[in-house]
C-alpha cells in the first residue's frame, strides 16, 4: 500500500518474487544476500531513516546499524542563523574581488545558501569549490589531508572566504587556509556551519561560526555518513545501536 512503512518482511517477499524463474545459481546468490543484510526502514518527520547490517569483508568498511531520529538543529533554526552569518560576511570582506570556495562535499548547501543571501548586500562573489579528504567512508578521521580535486579561479590579491561544514580537528580548513594565502590570496577567512571545538588538534578558529556541536557524529544540511544523508534539511545525531 502506499505510504505504507516498507520493512525487512516486505522486502524479503519482494525478493523471493523476484527470484521467480531465475537460475539456480541466481537463487542461491540472492538467498545469501538476504540472509546476510537486514534493513530497517522507518519514517520520521516525512524521511526514511534506515540501518543496514552487513556482513564485512576484511579491510572494507560499512555502515554500522544506526539511526538518525534526533534532530539537533531544524530547518528553521539553521536559515535563521544562515541570514545572520550573510549579514557578518557583508560587514567585514571587500566586495570587489570576493571569493567564496566550497570544501566539497559537506559544504555545497551551505554555501548554496550563503551565496543567495549576497545580492541583496551588492557582494557579487566568484565560486570555485576545492575537495580535501580526510575520512574516507568511517566515520574517524584519518589524520592526513589529501587534495582530490583543486581550484580553478586566480587567487592573486583575492579576498577568499573558505566554507566549510564543521570545524572539527581543524587540519582540512588549515591546510585549505595555507594554501590559498600561498597562491596570493590577499586574505582569507573561514566560515563553517558547526563548531566542533572538542575534536581539535590544530590551533585555529574560523571567522564566522553557525553553531557550535557537541562531540557527537552528525549528518543532515549537506554531512554525510559514508555519503549519505545529505538531503535531509536538519542537523540530525547518528546514534549507533548497542553503544
Amino acid at each position: 500500500m502506499a505510504g505504507e512503512p516498507f520493512g525487512t518482511k516486505h522486502l524479503r517477499l519482494r525478493i523471493r518474487r523476484k527470484l521467480a524463474g531465475q537460475t539456480t545459481v541466481a537463487k542461491a546468490a540472492l538467498a545469501g544476500l538476504i540472509q546476510n543484510l537486514s534493513v530497517n526502514l522507518e519514517f520520521h518527520r516525512g524521511y526514511f531513516t534506515h540501518t543496514v547490517c552487513l556482513v564485512q569483508p576484511a579491510g572494507k568498511d560499512f555502515m554500522r546499524p544506526h539511526h538518525v531520529r534526533d534532530v539537533l538543529l531544524t530547518s528553521d533554526q539553521i536559515q535563521q542563523r544562515v541570514r545572520i552569518l550573510i549579514q557578518e560576511i557583508a560587514e567585514t570582506c571587500e566586495a570587489d574581488n570576493l571569493v567564496m570556495i566550497g570544501i566539497l562535499r559537506g559544504s555545497f548547501i551551505f554555501l548554496a545558501d550563503l551565496v543567495r543571501g549576497f545580492a541583496e548586500h551588492n557582494l557579487h562573489p566568484r565560486i570555485d569549490f576545492i575537495t580535501l579528504s580526510s575520512y574516507g567512508s568511517g566515520t574517524e578521521s584519518g589524520g592526513t589531508v589529501k587534495l582530490t580535486h583543486d581550484t580553478d579561479e586566480d587567487l592573486r590579491g583575492a579576498d577568499v572566504v573558505i566554507v566549510d561544514d564543521i570545524l572539527d580537528s581543524g587540519r582540512t580548513l588549515a591546510f585549505a587556509k595555507e594554501l590559498f594565502l600561498k597562491r596570493g590570496a590577499r586574505s582569507v577567512r573561514t566560515c563553517v556551519l558547526l563548531d566542533k571545538k572538542a575534536r581539535r588538534t590544530v590551533k585555529i578558529t574560523a571567522d564566522y561560526t553557525g553553531f557550535p556541536v557537541d562531540n557527537v557524529f552528525v549528518v543532515g544540511y549537506g554531512l554525510d555518513y559514508d555519503n549519505r544523508y545529505r538531503e535531509l534539511p536538519h542537523i540530525a545525531k547518528v546514534t549507533f545501536l548497542g553503544e
